[in-house]
């Protein structure tokens, strides 16, 4: 993802479900209508899936990441969030690193630094 690519959070969304490792038409859809993404929950049966603005479904991002290994580290201050994905290798020196830009929306920040770790695996 380069870093001068300002996503929108329906972009993210999308790319949040890929990294979940759903297939686009299988489990999920893209509402082009501006609906954002929709999870494919049942046969007759859709969802809303925006990490990008849903505190809980963000942090599914986090621990799908987990199972590869890589641990989030949040920071705030004064409504202003960073996150870190960091993987360490077996003697725990960190090897792969992850970051967002600061941004004013903790979700962004866990699901942009998210996807950039991904994005390097």
């Amino acid at each position: 993802m380069n870093g001068m690519t300002v996503l929108t959070n329906t972009e993210i969304d999308r790319k949040c479900a890929e990294l979940m490792g759903w297939k686009k038409g299988e489990k999920y859809l893209v509402n082009n209508d501006g609906g954002g993404v929709l999870l494919i929950t049942g046969e007759t049966r859709a969802e809303t899936w925006h990490p990008s603005t849903d505190l809980n479904q963000a942090w599914q991002v986090v621990d799908r990441l987990a199972e590869s290994g890589w641990y989030l580290m949040l920071y705030g201050t004064e409504g202003i969030y960073t996150a870190y994905f960091r993987k360490p290798d077996k003697d725990m020196v960190i090897r792969e690193s992850a970051m967002s830009k600061p941004t004013k929306d903790v979700n962004r920040a866990i699901c942009l630094a998210a996807l950039q770790a991904w994005e390097e695996k």
